[in-house]
């Protein structure tokens, strides 16, 4: 993983630190501070009662009892969460560095409890772009890019632009 890289042109330097990207578990996205993420179920969940979310394997996110149509979110999570009740979804909101790691969603019925899915992301410092650049997130179906422009004005009023791309491929 490249720590930073310098960009020159014929009359000056810039170098600029690059991102790091983690990935791994079923969910692979990654956010900056102040970003929302929602953390999908991928099936059906018509046939458990209650749910856990859980951060980092003990943290308490959320517990919904549907019977009672009763979520309630931990005191940590009260005023950042949103829980979709149809899909048993979960939507955190501000996200903070603190919130970098694994979630996952418990669920059980009278029969089994079993986890439904895993996610787990990093949650990265906002980039500030250079002087007079700009920085642009990109997201294909295999890639995560950060596009990072600057643009260096040179002697004699010419300009010259360089780009400098940082990419996350998906698990498999």
């Amino acid at each position: 993983s490249f720590k930073s890289l310098q960009i020159c042109s014929t009359a000056t330097c810039s170098t600029y630190s690059l991102l790091s990207f983690l990935s791994a578990g079923s969910s692979d996205v990654f956010r900056v501070v102040g970003d929302s993420v929602q953390l999908e179920i991928n099936g059906s969940v018509s046939e458990f009662d209650e749910f856990f979310w859980v951060f980092s394997g003990s943290v308490s996110v959320l517990k919904y009892y549907k019977q009672y149509k009763d979520i309630k979110p931990s005191p940590r999570y009260k005023d950042r969460v949103e829980f979709i009740e149809e899909t048993c979804s979960l939507t955190l909101k501000n996200l903070q560095k603190t919130d970098n790691g694994l979630y996952e969603v418990n669920a059980s019925n009278t029969e089994k409890t079993t986890t439904l899915c895993a996610h787990r992301f990093p949650v990265l410092d906002a980039v500030s772009p250079p002087a007079g650049g700009s920085v642009c997130l990109v997201k294909t179906g295999l890639y995560s890019i950060i596009l990072i422009t600057n643009h260096i004005r040179e002697r004699r009023n010419k300009s010259s632009s360089s780009v400098i791309m940082v990419w996350s491929k998906k698990s498999v």
